[in-house]
């Protein structure tokens, strides 16, 4: 949780040497194997777990991250097969669910599961803010503190207060983001990273992009435990900024490093960002480059997203 991926893999070696047969060890081991990008040691850590008996969601959860980073249909089957009929399949039905996402079958993704603040991110990156701010008031009114939680789960991130922001409610986002304070008062991750990352998204929106590239500051040291949301918001502020250099720098981080969160968009989102980027750095042969690998991964995305028609357009320029 706070991005210390080494230690955590020693410690969870340790342990598996203290007591072979405990459940939990090998996930954490597989798991933060996976953060460091060794996707192929962490399936090999759960194999070894599962040929001593034992098995978890968790382990299935992280085999399912796997095979989508290697493009293993079969294998991520095989996972949602195994969830199905358990207390936690839903878990499994939210994998599914941020996969079809990934790739903008955005309209298959709602079908697999309804959950409002997941979608509010995938909505404000195509474009749908409307949709986005109607569902999020829905949830609101039935889970308040779904919204106000402090950081304590790292595959569920706090992000309440910033999908409002995302759906462009800054009044009601900056009310959560008080409530969140006084909630989570000693939550060092809540304190240091999310909210930090509202506020800086706050002030995107108001334009203040110096500012908001000087909030995220407190979340540097945990910024390879923030699903990748510091890195991004610091890369649109420097694209407002005309800085392409130091947006491109941000934007390469989180390609490099796709094992932090492994389904999340901003991955192929990255790549536009590479391309806006790359014009701003008079590059035009990079930017073709990098729009057309965005392209690659949203092949088949749904044709009415505005921001899969500004990428079309803003391709069809560089031709």
């Amino acid at each position: 949780m706070l991005g210390l991926f080494d230690q955590g893999v020693s410690e969870a070696k340790i342990s598996i040497q203290l007591d072979p047969n405990y459940v939990f060890p090998p996930g954490n081991l597989a798991a933060g194997l996976v953060r460091l990008g060794r996707y192929d040691e962490a399936n090999a850590a759960i194999a070894a777990a599962r040929e001593r008996k034992l098995d978890s969601t968790f382990y299935r959860f992280i085999l399912y991250r796997t095979a989508f980073i290697q493009g293993n249909e079969n294998l991520m089957q095989q996972q949602l097969a195994a969830a199905k009929g358990r207390p936690d399949e839903f878990g499994a039905l939210n994998w599914h669910s941020q996969a079809l996402a990934f790739n903008r079958h955005l309209k298959e993704s709602e079908a697999v599961a309804q959950r409002s603040i997941t979608m509010t991110e995938q909505r404000y990156f195509v474009g749908q803010k409307k949709a986005a701010l109607d569902s999020l008031t829905k949830t609101l009114v039935n889970s308040r503190q779904s919204f106000t939680r402090g950081y304590r789960n790292p595959v569920l991130p706090p992000i309440g207060s910033l999908a409002f922001v995302l759906a462009g409610d800054l009044t009601r986002a900056q009310i959560l983001m008080n409530e969140t304070t006084q909630r989570n008062p000693k939550n060092v991750l809540t304190q240091a990273v999310w909210l930090p990352v509202a506020q800086a998204a706050i002030e995107l929106e108001r334009g203040q992009f110096a500012k908001a590239i000087e909030l995220l500051e407190p979340a540097i040291p945990y910024e390879s435990a923030s699903v990748l949301w510091p890195t991004w918001l610091r890369a649109q502020a420097y694209l407002k900024m005309k800085k392409g250099a130091e947006a491109a720098a941000e934007f390469q981080k989180i390609i490099d490093h796709r094992g932090w969160e492994p389904v999340s968009l901003l991955y192929p989102l990255a790549h536009l960002g590479l391309a806006r980027a790359a014009l701003l750095q008079n590059n035009p042969a990079q930017s073709r480059s990098e729009y057309e690998k965005f392209f690659r991964w949203w092949k088949d995305a749904d044709a009415d997203l505005p921001v899969f028609i500004d990428a079309k357009k803003e391709l069809e320029q560089l031709r």
